[in-house]
């Protein structure tokens, strides 16, 4: 008989590999952007990038994909404001695109109606709008001596005073405000500056209010300008903005003023001599990709001019292309010759010529709103309405949630080559930089995230070595500055005024003595460099100071105990560390 066989083990049934899957998480930032590049508008960017951290991460750390979106997708037209006549504020007109949902829900969601503008029942002009730039609107209130920055889609305001009166000091004959402008930043959201432009008899003058630094500028005069204008008359028409600059041009010669506002600097530009006092005939605005165009018309007949230099390398306006449009017109609006005016230019923005078919104060019948792009040679039908006052194309800006927030690049009083903020302190979940010279503090809300200003006490002004901004315990704002062994501990606290204030004093000269085992020869002024959780760090001698090594404290706020930390030369900064809550038991 034979022996049995072993019994074999069997072996476990191999494990089914469930295929992996790929989420959102798992792309790259470059085949992320490379997918967003593709999305047909600015709105529709904005709302897939809400919709997912990846994807507002990709865009907010990429301007190279900023500037591709921008080249591939011009920023869409929204619609225009209009001054309207017998209200307190301007009216809108939208662009109604039954193909962009998007759009029309950006419209919907804005606050056309500019509810957030103060109202005053004695000012009975209200406000009128000066200029729209950048997603925001210029107005000005003349009853109350008010300038609003306001953009509608994310209702950001900003309140300006008028220029002080300064600005006509030195004028010659009578002295005309002339405009006020805005100048925006593409990458620096919330950064702006406000022109306003005037003139006397013969000379050109600006004053430019800047968001950095909360203050208006007086520019020089100018030289006299060529022709020696009349000292009874506005000389200067209506200025535009075009290429970081702004142009008025004379009302009877044929030149122009120039105001870079970067430099910023006046010159003067000849115009063609046939255009010499017909301002209402051309207009001075930029191409796509951003070259200095002017546009001038005759009938139905659209002529582009650009500068170019002859053959002394003189800069002279030369007509590029001639575009008749009657043909165009009156297919897309479906009427005749007997129907329209001569086409009148308003503006020309990023390649984009808006104009209308009847011109300015012509009361009947309504007047088309048009536009061409110079680009694509395309005419775009936009609304018909009464041409009864000045209108401006409302453009959707790059939104400031698709931004990293960057200091104000654009501000020609307060950079100067030189740093005007201090080293930068956290807490309570924001970021805080004292201004070097002036008594505020610049805060960055890191989750918002916006900027915003609050006053620093009139005494520390310019005294960034003497405080520190950092939170107590239980997460509350507060600032410690020192003066000798006494430490100011200042809270914000609403006063009768409504300002935040509010402050208590230690004084710790005799508790520094007693830990240290010292005298008061043996130490300079306590100097603070962190407030963490309710503990003040600080040094028994400012940073710099040559000498022997010195004593580094702490002090708590809750329980007023100081503790003696070590002894060593305080030759440069000191960065406490804290041991976190460890990623194992979270």
């Amino acid at each position: 008989m034979a022996s049995p066989q072993p019994l074999r083990r069997r072996r476990p049934p191999a494990k089914i590999q469930t295929p992996s899957h790929t989420t959102i998480h798992d792309l790259k930032d470059d085949l992320i952007l490379e997918i967003l590049i593709r999305l047909p508008s600015l709105s529709s960017l904005v709302r897939a990038a809400l919709s997912c951290r990846a994807f507002l991460a990709a865009v907010r750390s990429s301007p190279s994909f900023r500037r591709r979106f921008r080249e591939l997708h011009p920023p869409p037209l929204l619609g225009f404001f209009f001054e309207s006549v017998g209200t307190d504020v301007p009216s809108f007109s939208p662009i109604r695109r039954r193909s962009d949902p998007d759009l029309a829900a950006a419209v919907r969601g804005a606050d056309v109606f500019l509810t957030r503008l103060p109202y005053h029942d004695e000012a009975s002009t209200g406000w009128e709008i000066a200029d729209c730039s950048g997603g925001y609107l210029l107005l000005f209130n003349e009853a109350t001596e008010q300038i609003a920055v306001y953009n509608p889609l994310t209702r950001a305001l900003d309140l300006i005073s008028f220029p002080p009166d300064e600005i006509c000091d030195g004028h010659c004959g009578k002295f005309y405000y002339q405009d006020y402008f805005l100048l925006c930043s593409d990458e620096a959201s919330g950064s702006f500056c406000v022109v306003c432009f005037c003139h006397d008899k013969s000379r050109v003058r600006a004053a430019i209010f800047s968001s950095g630094t909360k203050e208006w500028q007086i520019l020089p005069w100018s030289t006299p300008a060529p022709g020696q204008p009349s000292r009874k008359k506005n000389w200067l028409l209506a200025g535009t903005q075009a290429t970081g600059n702004l142009y008025f041009a004379h009302a009877k010669e044929a030149y122009m003023v120039v105001l870079d506002a970067l430099t910023p600097n006046f010159s003067f530009i000849d115009l063609p001599e046939h255009l010499k006092g017909q301002g209402c005939l051309y207009k001075i605005g930029e191409t796509k990709n951003g070259k200095l165009c002017m546009v001038s018309v005759i009938g139905f007949t659209l002529y582009i001019w650009f500068q170019r230099a002859d053959s002394d390398g003189v800069e002279k306006w030369v007509v590029d292309d001639a575009i008749p449009l009657e043909h165009e017109v009156l297919r897309a609006t479906e009427t005749s010759l007997d129907d329209h005016g001569d086409l009148q230019v308003s503006s020309i923005l990023d390649g984009v010529v808006f104009f209308t078919t009847l011109r300015f104060g012509d009361h009947s019948p309504p007047s088309w709103f048009l536009s061409f792009c110079l680009e694509t040679r395309k005419l775009e039908k936009l609304f018909c309405r009464t041409y009864d006052n000045f209108y401006y194309p409302y453009i959707m800006a790059w939104p400031p949630a698709l931004l990293v927030h960057q200091e104000d690049n654009i501000c020609i009083s307060c950079i100067h080559n030189m740093v005007w903020l201090l080293a930068g302190t956290q807490a309570t979940g924001n970021l805080y930089f004292a201004y070097a010279k002036e008594a505020y503090m610049v805060v960055l809300d890191a989750l918002t995230p916006n900027f915003s200003f609050i006053d620093l006490p009139e005494h520390l002004k310019g005294q960034g070595g003497l405080y520190k901004t950092g939170e107590t315990k239980n997460g509350k704002l507060c600032m410690v500055s020192v003066i000798g062994f006494t430490l100011n501990i200042w809270f914000r606290r609403t006063d009768s005024d409504g300002l935040r204030s509010g402050w208590l004093i230690m004084r710790l000269e005799h508790e520094v003595l007693r830990a240290t085992e010292t005298s008061l020869d043996d130490h300079g002024d306590l100097k603070v460099w962190a407030i963490l959780d309710g503990v003040v760090f600080f040094s028994a001698l400012r940073f710099g100071n040559p000498g022997p090594p010195r004593w580094f404290l702490s002090f708590c706020l809750e329980t007023r105990k100081l503790e003696k930390l070590f002894y060593r030369t305080y030759d440069n900064f000191v960065y406490p560390y804290i041991m976190a809550w460890p990623p194992a038991l979270v």
